[in-house]
């Protein structure tokens, strides 16, 4: 399995919710997050890319596995806390099942965070 970087687990994110989004808006809102979050995994080839395959096709769960070095991870490693600790993926203002294209902007958000911060580099 390719070893993320911050930089790039928040930029595999970025691109494969920007897809999601795209599909779920065309869908009329009616389109599965989860089963396009799969089909994305499926499309863009990620186990190819990267050499197995993504913890619950989520790039920021990946890089929390990677970091923790213990196959689970959990959240404390997720990309998003450690920009944010506050940040949750479920969290009901932007969740990602709910509101994919709300979880895109604030994922988005922390990006230039953490650029800013110099804790993405």
């Amino acid at each position: 399995m390719k070893t993320l970087t911050l930089k790039e687990a928040f930029d595999a994110c970025i691109l494969m919710w920007e897809w999601v989004v795209e599909k779920w808006i065309a869908s009329g809102q009616l389109a599965s997050v989860l089963d396009l979050k799969l089909e994305y995994g499926e499309l863009s080839k990620i186990e190819e890319i990267y050499g197995g395959e993504i913890k619950g096709c989520c790039f920021f769960c990946e890089y929390s596995v990677q970091i923790s070095g213990d196959g689970d991870g959990g959240c404390s490693n997720c990309p998003g806390i450690l920009i944010d600790p506050a940040f949750q993926c479920v969290a009901s203002e932007y969740s990602y099942r709910v509101y994919p294209d709300l979880f895109l902007d604030k994922v988005k958000v922390l990006y230039k965070e953490g650029i800013e911060k110099g804790i993405i580099k």
